[in-house]
């Protein structure tokens, strides 16, 4: 028997978007992101490819059940210098992921900038992590 668990279906707001309209109104691939889930602890990280972009110019909200990261575009240019080829994407950005507030502690989100990586841990609420129930005897 193949179980689906409907947490799995959290994932596929990261990767796939939240709905047609949202696809079709952002590029929901950029900043790249990985997701991590803590295989003990059932805590998400997640690491946004933010190289390049001051932090600053980086905005991170939480509305409801929804994670908001934004970010501003700004100009590639150098001043005294011509741009021959353009290979590195910057573009604003306004993504919006679905977190349930039911299963995650919304209220300590902690983020932070490192070596090129916006790195955000939301831990998942005590009452829903893993645990063992001890049986007894009768």
């Amino acid at each position: 028997m193949h179980y689906v668990d409907p947490f799995d279906k959290l994932f596929e707001s990261f990767s796939k978007g939240l709905s047609p309209i949202m696809d079709s109104l952002y590029d929901y691939n950029y900043p790249p992101l990985d997701v991590f889930i803590d295989e003990e602890t059932k805590d998400l990280h997640l690491e946004f490819a933010m190289a390049g972009i001051p932090l600053e110019d980086i905005r991170l909200n939480i509305d409801g059940d929804y994670l908001l990261l934004d970010a501003d575009k700004r100009e590639d240019s150098i001043e005294g210098k011509k741009m021959i080829q353009k290979g590195i994407k910057k573009a604003s950005f306004h993504n919006k992921y679905m977190v349930p507030a039911g299963r995650y502690n919304l209220k300590d989100v902690k983020a932070k900038k490192k070596d090129g990586l916006l790195i955000i841990d939301i831990p998942a609420l005590e009452e829903t992590r893993p645990r063992q129930i001890s049986i007894t005897e009768e």
